[in-house]
């Protein structure tokens, strides 16, 4: 009983596989540290804005951000 050996396409099947695999993990490692630097942006920003406003009696409405 002779069996055939097409190995031809086994590399190439286990080159993309492998290829996708670091790209997904590449991508979730970008994405953890994204959105986990702006959510320590956004949480510092909220607590340090602060707005005053004045009038000076001709319409105006003066708005001073610290």
């Amino acid at each position: 009983m002779r069996f055939m050996k097409d190995e031809e396409a086994v590399s190439p099947v286990i080159g993309v596989i492998l290829m996708v695999a670091i790209t997904v993990i590449l991508a979730a490692v970008i994405a953890v540290f994204v959105f986990g630097l702006a959510g320590d942006l956004e949480s510092g920003a909220q607590k340090d804005v602060q707005l005053t406003t004045s009038t000076n009696g001709t319409g105006y409405v003066w708005v001073t951000v610290i």
